[in-house]
């Protein structure tokens, strides 16, 4: 059902197209069944959308571009309409949406072959359009990973057969060609047809095309050694990472030739280099040599000298009795003008395998690591890939190679099992022993096991032999020096994905300089990824596995570590919000000697900053880790201010909630009426007009209690918004009059200024207009952008829509701008939205029909990329894009 919804225009079907798709044309379903299943998916949608349920139809409330399906289609409208250069950026966007090798799966018997058919045949001519750009740009590698993509997908396709061809022939590999055709030959062949004869003279011409284009290199010769050991299973998800190997077989000329595939343990970084090394043995006539170097493992790292004179011996020299240098001599002369692939798995560093890099044109070296081997930038030609963990569509392939087609496909909990590996290739075949070991579980069932990476660390490393997944993660964590062994604890403690650098030198207690060093290393061993500018990561098995560590520490230091993390999110957080305008003052007291916050320039920077920080938040909020009683109340309040501008709504009111009981045991009044305060300003956001009304009357009881004239100020005026949201304007006006009067003894400008903004409207509505227009300025020449931008913002917006109202087209337009320039600031969306669409409303009546044009379309786009939209952003959305098609009628 939500499919069919969220594939409808206007994201809306009535109850025949429902049935059609879910039961086939043939059946009916009674009205009955219809109203459970919308029930059904109305649970299941939770807060993340809304279904609307009409006489004969279904609505999904929900931004177009919250759906891919969507999301997609526009980028392609895009793809056609930009520049050449833009193209390939708009077409990459949409066509990095899709997940799996089939639209819709997972949906059982349901009708949908018509879509399928249709999303199949779209998803086909853009990743086509695509290469086809690649290729007119000379970007033959990426071109070439795309057109196996295409070949996967449809490998029985003419044009898509076609296509490969020439981008293989463009990269001068005709046996790759040959190969493409073959494959086609062989898919047509198993659906019982045969190729037409202009498809094998194509074929033909490809091959000599790319044989003539390059140099030949002659078989591998008889006696060559050939030491690569076999690969176990196909490769998926690594196109790029191939595209850039294959680079070093088309450098002509140039010596020192060396990859070095460097990536967490797991990662699959043996497993690519052996597959590639195999498809490219053919090139190097001299053979291929290989060497597990032990640099992760329960053995000591191999020497060099005991690899070199194995490599001696392979290539036909005694190395008994040698000498070291006279060794490295003879290994160089054998390998002198010779065309030889040396693989060097799993090394310990660039020490170890310096001496055993080729240096003529002829040769080239593959090395693994999970070590950074910067050191090997000097000395060669290096072409460092990073091996990241798999995306979801390769990460399914890989487990429905492990487990079954089949299984996958019939089972939804394929995606969940996928999303608990990570990307990880170990993870996944230590989830694939679980799933065969257990056939009747289901693969969602297996996930939630399997959640926390515990049980995947308790597994045998299928590349191990036999260690648990863990011993293998100890042989990085060992070959730490003492700073970074800290640290990777440290991270162990923290509760949230990310760490910002100030929290983690807060965290760790050591000298900046220490903790630089000490991150340096992490990300060296890939223990650590930077996610941003001194923001970094570690994979969900990494993090595990250095809680565990972190639970082998004193029960005190494990306590003061978690400590620091939260006095840092607090007082970070405190920053943040005040960044944003908040002016919220609470009692949380100096920050501790030495701790560095982060230096928010502006509103921008610390709205990224709560973003990144929000799963940390609600880890400690929603976790089962205990918290300290004053971080229970004092996080929500330092935390809401953004939650309120972004959408966050449901969520703020639930944790304030949680600290009104915290705030009543551990603070004085004052404080809990602020929480009271703002818990009733969120109820009044969510609409709940009556509970808000009661939460603020408590928190003014509490400021009188506590003699805070202030505080029963706010409470007035936030009672007297409430109040004007409902029209009461009797009972708002008299909050906004006790507001104004205490605002006034205190000489509190910023009060005021909200006060009389409220008047104003009060003015507006009973038809006052000038008397509002004035209140308003009054309201604007008191406030301060500075101190407090968004209600300088409200008063602009006011003075937007009385202008308006009056006739004064373009001095509202000017009011809209002001107050547009301040939400971009905050970055809040969905105020900047609401105001464009009212400046849209001025520019139309001023006849400025391309400005009104353009803002309409800003519109459409705060509204599309609205993480929590609210069912009127939907409905702004309908009537910008309706005012847009009739510009755009009107024009053609």
């Amino acid at each position: 059902m939500l499919a069919v919804l969220a594939l409808a225009d206007e994201l809306t079907a009535d109850h025949y197209e429902v049935m059609k798709h879910l039961v086939g044309v043939d059946r009916e379903l009674k009205s009955a069944t219809l109203r459970k299943y919308a029930s059904m998916l109305r649970d299941a949608l939770g807060d993340k959308a809304r279904l609307i349920g009409r006489q004969k139809s279904f609505t999904l409330v929900v931004p177009r571009i919250a759906v891919d399906y969507w999301r997609f289609v526009d980028l392609v409208d895009q793809a056609g309409r930009v520049e050449p250069d833009r193209r390939l950026e708009k077409l990459r966007a949409a066509l990095d949406l899709w997940r799996g090798s089939r639209p819709l799966t997972g949906l059982g018997d349901a009708h949908f072959d018509d879509d399928v058919r249709r999303l199949d045949g779209l998803r086909r001519s853009a990743l086509l359009d695509l290469i086809d750009v690649q290729h007119g740009q000379g970007l033959f590698r990426e071109a070439a990973a795309d057109a196996e993509l295409a070949g996967t997908l449809w490998p029985v396709d003419d044009d898509v057969c076609l296509l490969r061809m020439r981008v293989v022939a463009a990269l001068r590999r005709p046996s790759d060609v040959r190969h493409v055709y073959d494959e086609y030959v062989q898919a047509l062949a198993a659906i019982g047809r045969t190729p037409e004869q202009d498809m094998a003279d194509h074929a033909e011409q490809l091959v000599e095309k790319a044989r003539t284009a390059r140099h030949e290199i002659g078989p591998i010769g008889t006696g060559a050694p050939r030491q690569l050991p076999p690969v176990m299973m196909k490769l998926h998800g690594r196109d790029r990472e191939l595209a850039k190997l294959d680079s070093l077989l088309e450098a002509d000329g140039v010596g020192g030739r060396v990859a070095a595939l460097v990536g967490t343990a797991g990662v699959g970084k043996t497993h690519l280099a052996l597959f590639w090394a195999h498809r490219a043995e053919e090139r190097f006539a001299d053979g291929v040599l290989y060497a597990d170097l032990d640099g992760f493992s329960t053995r000591e790292p191999k020497a060099t000298e005991q690899v070199m004179a194995g490599f001696v011996e392979a290539l036909g020299r005694s190395a008994a009795g040698i000498d070291a240098e006279a060794l490295l001599s003879t290994y160089r002369s054998l390998l002198a003008g010779k065309s030889v692939l040396i693989m060097l798995d799993n090394a310990a560093g660039a020490e170890q395998v310096r001496d055993l890099l080729p240096a003529g044109s002829e040769s080239v070296a593959v090395v693994t690591s999970r070590a950074r081997l910067h050191e090997l930038r000097f000395r060669s030609n290096l072409t460092e890939i990073v091996v990241a963990p798999l995306a979801d569509e390769p990460a399914l392939v890989v487990l429905a190679g492990l487990i079954g087609e089949r299984r996958v496909r019939a089972d939804p909990g394929a995606a969940a099992l996928v999303a608990v590996c990570g990307g990880l290739p170990l993870a996944l075949v230590v989830a694939a022993v679980q799933a065969v070991r257990h056939p009747r579980r289901g693969l969602g069932d297996l996930a939630r096991t399997l959640r926390g990476a515990t049980p995947i660390l308790d597994e045998p490393s299928p590349v191990a032999s036999g260690a648990e997944v863990r011993t293998t993660l100890a042989w990085s964590y060992q070959q730490l020096g003492e700073t970074a062994s800290h640290l990777f604890r440290m991270i162990g403690v923290h509760p949230g994905p990310t760490l910002e650098l100030t929290a983690l030198l807060h965290l760790a207690a050591r000298t900046e300089a220490e903790v630089l060093r000490g991150v340096d290393e992490l990300l060296d061993q890939h223990l650590l990824t930077e996610v941003t500018a001194e923001r970094f990561a570690a994979h969900d098995v990494l993090r595990e596995y250095a809680s565990e560590l972190a639970s082998e520490l004193p029960q005190v230091a494990r306590e003061a570590a978690y400590e620091r993390v939260l006095e840092h999110l607090l007082h970070a957080g405190l920053a943040a919000d005040r960044a944003l305008g908040s002016g919220r003052d609470l009692p949380i007291g100096r920050h501790p000697d030495g701790m560095v916050l982060p230096d928010f320039l502006d509103a921008e920077q610390a709205a990224d900053w709560f973003e990144h920080e929000y799963p940390t938040f609600r880890a400690v909020l929603h976790g089962g880790v205990a918290v300290p009683s004053r971080y229970r109340w004092l996080l929500p309040l330092v935390l809401v201010t953004y939650q309120l501008r972004t959408g966050h709504w449901t969520e703020a009111e639930k944790m304030l909630r949680n600290a009104l009981p915290v705030a009543s045991a551990d603070t004085t009044p004052r404080h809990q009426a602020t929480v009271h305060r703002v818990l009733g300003n969120v109820r009044r956001k969510l609409g709940h007009h009556s509970q808000a009304a009661m939460t603020i009357a408590r928190a003014i009881e509490l400021s009188r209690e506590a003699r805070d004239s202030l505080g029963e100020a706010h409470g007035h005026q936030v009672a007297g918004v409430n109040e004007e949201d409902q029209r009461n304007w009797t009972s708002a006006v008299e909050h906004y009059d006790k507001a104004f009067e205490l605002y006034d003894t205190l000489g509190d400008v910023r009060g005021k200024a909200h006060v009389l903004n409220g008047y104003a409207s009060h003015h507006f509505d009973e038809g006052r207009v000038q008397k509002a227009k004035e209140t308003a300025m009054r309201a604007l020449e008191i406030g301060d952008e500075r101190t407090d931008p968004y209600g300088r913002a409200s008063v602009l917006r006011n003075l937007m829509r009385f202008n308006l109202r009056s006739g004064e087209f373009d001095r509202a337009i000017e009011y809209a701008e002001s107050a547009i320039a301040i939400y971009r600031g905050l970055r809040s969306g969905a105020n900047e939205a609401q105001v464009q669409l009212t400046r849209a409303a001025a520019l139309r009546s001023a006849a400025r029909h391309a400005e009104e044009a353009e803002a309409l379309k800003r519109v459409t786009t705060l509204l599309r990329l609205l993480k929590h939209p609210r069912p009127d952003d939907r409905e702004r959305l309908e009537k910008a894009e309706t005012r847009l098609a009739e510009l755009r009628s009107s024009r053609s």
